[in-house]
């Protein structure tokens, strides 16, 4: 820290010897930039504030039901279309502005300076109401006279009926529903085609063709696995008939066991193997009766009378009745699947010779519904629009006007807008006094001499012995107080001169202006 304030004190005591050549630069700056700011023509800001009121009764009626006419919006777009080139136009011929505008080119000038010129504060959040208009002017009567216009056209333009522009949508639509209808039609016919010529091929229920073909195959594989189950229950029904014994009158408790045996062992069949052991028990038991019941016919067999009705007493026999019905109910549901199998073997050999048809057809057809259905929501939505639009035209006869209430009239204060002259006359102070205390640095930097033996030592390299200082003489030292009493008085006058100039800065302004335009007035 020490070695650079060192540093300072070095660079301040080396450019204190251009001091003169600083002071002078400093003085010219100021002078230079203080006329410069006395020329700067003074304008007055003429301002206005106007509230707008859009509320109508019929507002929470047509809510949801008419298009959202945002009255505040509609406003916001008339302030803009007041700086259109027609409307700018119209405010300078309407105004002592046409005397600036002699040629084209002014005229050309005066359009971008109104452009520029003209403030309209419109309102950031939805529920305010307050609109504020500006504008700048060397002549207070001529910014007056803008900002008068300007409310003149914007009260003009909103009482005008809108239902021009209303009309206009409403055109807008119906050539657009014009176009959307004949491009569905189209979509229509292509697709009614397209159904006609591939018929067989589209898909179903929304299923594509893999969906479909995977489909198939899982019906076949249900078909095969109904087959083998009702085969099997038909071959256990015609072995059950053919050992089935005939029956005498007043069934032996022996015959009632085999038949409620036989019964579970045929509901087992049906869900296991006959490898299931509860099955292979139920033979056994089955067979053990069976045997019982051969021995007790074996006895009545021997009886002669026993033989001649042999035959008879099987077609009386409940048993073999019952199982001669069911096998052939078994046989007719095999021919029925089997014919059922067979048809759908048929299907999917159909399904697979059309791998390459049926796929693209499908694509095809989606592209075509897809396109059909975004046009029938275009042509839709449209007819929802201008449905929307003929409501707000006629909701808008029974709305309210634009109301506008001056809150503030047009009004230009006294003083001027600007520039901020005093503002203005300290910054070229500042300026002044940093290009002097530049040039003072510039001349040290390109003219330098070692102020301290520190400075000679690091810059030579060299050890410094020791330093002689100056003995000034009494005349030598009167001349040096002399010298800085001079520039310490020029410097202070520099000071006064600018106090002056602060006080007096809007009539010297004045006076200032009329010498150099020769007239009374102002540009713009």
């Amino acid at each position: 820290m020490r070695d650079q304030l060192l540093q300072l004190l070095t660079y301040a005591r080396g450019m204190w010897r251009y001091r003169w050549y600083g002071l002078i630069l400093t003085w010219c700056v100021s002078i230079i930039g203080w006329l410069a700011v006395y020329s700067i023509p003074d304008k007055y800001e003429a301002s206005a504030r106007v509230q707008i009121e859009s509320q109508s009764a019929l507002d929470p009626l047509l809510k949801g039901l008419a298009v959202d006419t945002d009255m505040l919006s509609k406003v916001s777009l008339m302030t803009r279309i007041i700086m259109g080139r027609e409307n700018l136009e119209s405010i300078i011929d309407n105004t002592d502005l046409k005397g600036y505008a002699k040629t084209p080119a002014a005229k050309q000038g005066l359009i971008r300076s109104l452009k520029e010129g003209i403030k309209i504060g419109v309102p950031r959040r939805r529920g305010d109401t307050l609109f504020t208009f500006k504008y700048s002017h060397t002549e207070p009567y001529i910014a007056k006279q803008v900002i008068d216009n300007v409310l003149r056209t914007l009260v003009d333009g909103a009482v005008l009926d809108s239902l021009t522009d209303k009309r206009s949508a409403q055109k807008f639509i119906l050539e657009q529903i014009e176009h959307q209808e004949v491009r569905l039609t189209v979509a229509e016919e292509k697709l009614a085609q397209f159904k006609k010529k591939n018929v067989g091929m589209m898909p179903s229920d929304g299923q594509g063709y893999y969906t479909r073909l995977q489909t198939a195959y899982e019906e076949r594989d249900k078909l095969r696995s109904e087959l083998r189950i009702i085969k099997n229950k038909y071959e256990l029904l015609d072995k059950q008939l053919k050992g089935e014994a005939p029956a005498f009158v007043g069934d032996s408790e022996t015959d009632k066991k085999i038949r409620a045996h036989t019964a579970a062992l045929e509901e087992l069949l049906l869900k296991f193997t006959e490898q299931y052991p509860d099955v292979i028990a139920k033979r056994e038991i089955i067979t053990q009766l069976k045997k019982k019941k051969a021995r007790e016919l074996a006895e009545r067999e021997n009886s002669p009378t026993n033989i001649d009705t042999r035959q008879s007493d099987l077609s009386l026999n409940p048993v073999y009745q019952d199982t001669k019905i069911a096998l052939s109910a078994a046989a007719v549901e095999v021919k029925t699947i089997q014919s059922k199998l067979t048809e759908q073997n048929i299907k999917i050999r159909k399904f697979e010779a059309l791998v390459d048809t049926i796929p693209e057809v499908e694509a095809q057809l989606s592209r075509l519904n897809r396109d059909y259905t975004v046009i029938k929501t275009q042509y839709e939505a449209l007819l929802g629009r201008l449905e929307s639009a003929k409501l707000s035209a006629e909701a808008d006869k029974g709305r309210d006007n634009v109301k506008f209430k001056i809150i503030d009239p047009p009004f230009v204060p006294l003083e001027p807008a600007s520039p901020k002259r005093g503002l203005f006359l300290l910054g070229v102070l500042f300026a002044g006094i940093g290009s002097g205390l530049g040039l003072m640095f510039l001349l040290y930097m390109l003219r330098p001499v070692f102020i301290t033996t520190q400075e000679l030592n690091k810059t030579l390299g060299l050890p410094v012995l020791g330093a002689v200082k100056i003995r000034w003489s009494d005349v030598q030292k009167e001349k040096l107080k002399f010298e800085l009493t001079k520039f310490m008085v020029a410097a202070f006058c520099l000071i006064i001169i600018f106090g002056v100039v602060l006080i007096f800065k809007d009539s010297g302004s004045f006076y200032l202006q009329e010498i150099m335009s020769g007239q009374t007035g102002g540009v713009v």
